[in-house]
This record gives C-alpha cells, structure tokens and sequence, in this order.
C-alpha cells in the first residue's frame, strides 16, 4: 500500500480493503484508520514459525531477512515471539538490495560459524534462490534446515533445478483453497463475437444462445487478445488460424490469491503424519515440507491431544 494511497484514503474517507497486504505496519490504526485485510500480517506467521521451531524441539536457529520492511519486520516479530520461547538466536543476517554473489557467499560463511543447522527466512523468492545456490557453491547442499516464509511458500522457482539444496525445507503460507465456483465460471468464459449481442460499454457478460455452460465475456475487453494468445488463433486475417470460440482454457491453475479475494478459507488435508507426529485440519495457515519428489502439504494450527501448538489469534481480519 503506497503512501499516495493511504493520504487519499484518510483524508477522502475511503475504506480500502486489501487482499494480499501483509505487512504489520499496516495494523497501526492511528496511521491507517480505514485500512483492513483479509490475510494475516506477517507477525502471525512469523508466530506461527516459532511454533514450528517450538514443536520440533529445536532451541538455536539463526535468522536471514532481506533488505526492506517485509524481511526485517518479519524477522523482528520472530525474534521477538521466539525469546517468548526460549529459542536462541545463533546469527541474524541481511541480504541488502543488490547483493552480489560474493555476499551470499559470505552469508552462508557466516552462518556455519555457529553449529546452528536450522534457519529462519523472511526473504524474497529471487533472493531466496541464490542463497540456496551459494550453499551448492559451499559444498553445503543438505545441511541447513530452512523455514521459510510466504514468500517462498510453494513456489517452485527457488528451488527449481537445485531442488537438492532446498530437500527438508518448511515454508509456510496462508491457507489458500482454490474456489471451485470461480474455476467453473472461468472455464466457461467465451470470447465476443460480432454476432453476440453485446453492448460495447457493457459491464454485464451473456449467457450462450444454446448453451448455458457457456457465458460470452462482454465485459473484458482484453479477453479477446487473452484468447489469441492463448490459442494460438487469431480473430483476423493475420496468417494464424481462425479463433472459433470451441477452444478451451487449457494449463490453467487457480492464481492464489483469489480465495482472499472471496473471502473463503478451507483446509488443506484431513490429517498427515510426519516424523512420528500427526498433524490434523484446524486452522488457517498451512506450511509445506519439501521432499526429493513432491511438496506436501500440511495444516499448521492444531489442537488435539497428540500435538499441542498455542491456540493463535482468530482470524478476523475486518473486525
């Protein structure tokens, strides 16, 4: 959220409803009075990464944030939560903008100084990945224990190709359930034709003459060129072949942020088993552990008999 943005907000009276801002600066009411959210801010997962830490029994980890408000707030929250609980810290290291190879270097250097394995990452995804790479360049692939944060969450481009140095690793991210109502109305999205009755301003999409799966999208004027692309095909004489509106969306995957936008959270498996622990569904932030072959995905928030993490905050983040 830009500064611009939060003037005209304060003094028009505007609420503003955000769905991907995270930072804690933004839960200060006094500076940002008509500013909500409907995902959590970064001390709830950095909370919820000292609970990971807590519950795996580890008592000296070291820290890298990156350069700016989201890696260095985000690692001062889990500081603090983290003397709370009794967990040293080893090594705090920032990665400032325009590191250069070297300086990963030297951060890798610095951090096996100290026997501290595991490593709390509030970090970038680029960043992120060529921290992993220096760990190949120290002949260090497997020795780290990394906790990462959204921010690496499940992404694939960290680790991608050097999948090795990343085997282990624990990100962690806000619960995210792809809506299935949305799926359904986006594959049934069909270009306008000129034969379509829509209206050039119109804000309302058609339903098809003959079929009622289909919806014509009047309302994007992008949605054409989208298809094009997509497809291959072209709706002129331009050399490609003709777009016939009978193709279909394929390589499509929920963006993940679409869930915040409805505002509707679900949960991700009903139980797992990992290192003789049983993890079951309740809660809202969910955090991967990263295999040779596969990322898995579990539940962070418990409660049951046989894993008991804090009760955390409820998640209401309109009150």
């Amino acid at each position: 959220m830009s500064d611009l943005s939060n003037k005209k907000s304060f003094f028009l009276q505007i609420p503003q409803i955000s769905y991907a801002s995270t930072s804690t600066e933004l839960s200060d009411k006094s500076r940002f009075e008509y500013f909500s959210r409907v995902v959590p801010p970064d001390n709830f997962q950095a909370q919820a990464m000292v609970e990971i830490v807590k519950e795996l029994g580890w008592k000296y980890v070291s820290t890298v944030a990156v350069e700016g408000d989201y890696g260095e707030r985000g690692i001062a929250s889990f500081v603090s939560h983290s003397s709370e609980a009794n967990i040293c810290i080893a090594v705090r290291e920032k990665i400032q903008r325009n590191s250069k190879t070297e300086d990963f270097d030297r951060i890798i250097e610095r951090l096996l100084q100290k026997p501290a394995r595991a490593v709390v990452l509030f970090v970038d995804e680029d960043n992120t990945r060529k921290l992993l790479k220096a760990t190949i360049r120290a002949n260090r692939t497997g020795y780290f224990l990394w906790i990462g944060s959204d921010s690496w969450g499940a992404k694939v481009h960290p680790v991608r190709d050097q999948e090795s140095a990343a085997e282990g690793a624990i990100t962690i991210l806000p619960h995210r359930n792809a809506i299935k109502e949305f799926d359904d109305y986006y594959l049934s999205l069909r270009p306008r034709f000129e034969s379509d009755p829509c209206n050039s301003t119109s804000e309302t999409n058609l339903n098809h003459k003959k079929n009622s799966n289909i919806v014509i999208n009047c309302r994007n004027p992008w949605f054409r060129e989208f298809w094009s692309q997509h497809n291959n095909c072209s709706f002129n004489n331009s050399g490609l072949k003709k777009c016939t509106g009978h193709e279909i969306i394929t390589d499509y995957e929920q963006e993940g942020l679409v869930p915040f936008v409805g505002i509707r959270f679900g949960n991700c498996f009903n139980a797992l088993t990992v290192d003789g622990k049983t993890f079951r569904r309740i809660g809202r932030f969910m955090f991967f552990r990263v295999a040779r072959d596969q990322t898995i995905c579990m539940i962070l928030r418990i409660v049951d008999d046989e894993v008991k993490f804090q009760e955390p905050q409820r998640f209401d983040y309109l009150s």
